[in-house]
């Protein structure tokens, strides 16, 4: 009998059911998930299902004055949080023991047709998002994982196939809606709130307040299309045409995006290079620039003609497997030669130990109108950025995968910039984080936090600290 109620006792407390620091106050909320609640199991986890943490309390409000309440009576009581939009966040920083501020609520889209922009809550997915402006026949520059919450990948900077035509996300804010340390609502644009503005348009996430909705300026896409190019895999050539690629993305003008995908999947090795031409036509413009860079590799090449909306359609997609890790670099010159084979030495020893998990070398190409943006992240320093998730399918795969991971950026340290990807958020980085993702705008960015949260109501592992400064200068090797 006493280990049967021992056992109880450990499992509630286990859920939080027996902390006393959730107030009466945030208790019984019609708009939360608590512990006892049928969904809690499969809400409380992150896309990625590395992390397994038990909250007290999963509080998804749906006004602005339920999210002034929750906030209130948070701080008000010394209740730790953490804030969770699409919960795409690699590590832990969106996941709390305590309590998440979960913006799922937010999900509206209200397009202003006569002025082409559109206000669009913080919960909402890319797919969401991508979907109603290009019904309505207009886009924003988005990355490609659809189930991505846009505030996230604003408050980052954002890129994707538009970045090179038309720049980063955080480019096309008109003003954000934001919570701030002392619970009251704030329209920030450039003219009211220029510092703060500039913070949160890729140096904000997490760290100002919280960004309830964001009003946008939209494009009008021309006709587009959408291309994959397919090697043959052979471990002879696969270098040869990674650094082509790289020199053909130096090449490219404006209008053209591309990723390089070198895939390994559970034994089974790919190459492609995707991406889209803007302002394409199957027979005034077609596709032919890859040709000269390509045809003597002899790839198979399919290339889709029509709306940006339409074309959405054929890479807009979800991530399906449920552990992962990434890591991420800028990249200011190209990976040299002695780099490349060992990248690509290093995915033959996958192949060879038919390692149980997917890995992804990808390079996607910056420049263009992302270079000229005025973002705090570093995204603008770079011709390309490498983006390397390791995923796996089995909990217990787990450290095989990140012992993989670890090595890959070991290997991969010396070949590329110091710089990262701060919507990759990367733990390993350590303290060095800030000036990983905001290079010489961090200490800037640390003063702003200063002014809008000095008493760091909005933190997090990589959070912008109160305090600094930072210790400036990057080696690019």
């Amino acid at each position: 009998m006493y280990k049967k109620v021992l056992s109880i006792v450990v499992y509630l407390c286990g859920y939080g059911l027996l902390d006393a620091a959730l107030p009466p106050s945030l208790q019984n909320l019609p708009y939360a998930i608590y512990p006892t609640s049928p969904t809690y199991n499969t809400v409380r986890f992150n896309y990625n299902q590395r992390f397994n943490i038990f909250p007290q309390a999963i509080i998804s409000p749906t006004t602005q004055t339920e999210a002034i309440f929750v906030l209130t009576e948070l701080k008000n009581n010394n209740v730790s949080f953490s804030v969770r939009g699409g919960g795409h966040c690699y590590e832990p920083g969106s996941l709390s023991s305590s309590c998440i501020f979960q913006l799922s609520g937010f999900n509206s889209i209200d397009l202003d047709i006569p002025n082409s922009q559109v206000t669009i809550g913080a919960g909402c997915p890319l797919a969401q998002v991508i979907s109603t402006l290009g019904m309505a026949g207009y886009a924003i520059p988005t990355g490609t994982c659809g189930s991505v919450g846009v505030a996230g990948l604003t408050l980052g900077g954002g890129i994707g196939f538009l970045g090179r035509p038309y720049g980063l996300t955080s480019d096309y804010v008109v003003s954000f809606t934001l919570l701030t340390a002392d619970a009251t609502i704030i329209e920030v644009t450039k003219n009211n709130y220029p510092d703060l503005f500039w913070a949160l348009s890729g140096g904000g996430n997490g760290a100002y307040g919280i960004v309830l909705a964001i009003t946008f300026q939209m494009l009008s896409v021309p006709d587009t299309c959408y291309y994959v190019i397919t090697f043959p895999w052979k471990a002879t050539t696969a270098p040869q045409i990674f650094e082509a690629a790289q020199n053909w993305i130096l090449s490219l003008p404006d209008n053209i995006s591309a990723i390089v995908n070198t895939i390994y999947s559970y034994g089974t090795p790919t190459l492609l290079i995707e991406g889209l031409k803007i302002g394409s036509s199957a027979s005034d413009n077609p596709f032919t620039e890859w040709q000269t860079a390509f045809s003597v590799f002899k790839p198979s090449v399919e290339v889709n003609y029509g709306t940006y909306y339409e074309m959405s359609a054929l890479w807009v997609g979800t991530d399906k497997l449920p552990f992962r890790k990434a890591i991420s670099n800028i990249l200011v010159e190209p990976i040299n030669t002695k780099g490349v084979k060992k990248i690509y030495n290093f995915i033959q020893q996958l192949i060879q130990n038919q390692a149980q998990l997917e890995f992804i070398f990808q390079v996607e190409a910056l420049g263009g109108k992302v270079a000229e943006s005025s973002s705090p992240s570093n995204l603008t320093k770079g011709f390309a950025w490498m983006y390397q998730p390791t995923i796996w399918n089995q909990q217990d795969q787990g450290v095989a995968a990140l012992n993989y991971s670890s090595q890959f950026h070991s290997l991969i340290s010396g070949y590329v910039s110091k710089y990262a990807y701060s919507n990759t958020t990367d733990y390993s980085l350590g303290s060095y984080f800030m000036t990983a993702y905001f290079g010489d705008n961090a200490n800037q960015l640390i003063s702003i936090k200063n002014k809008y949260d000095p008493n760091n109501v909005f933190q997090w592992q990589q959070s912008i600290p109160e305090s600094g400064p930072v210790a400036g200068g990057l080696v690019c090797q």
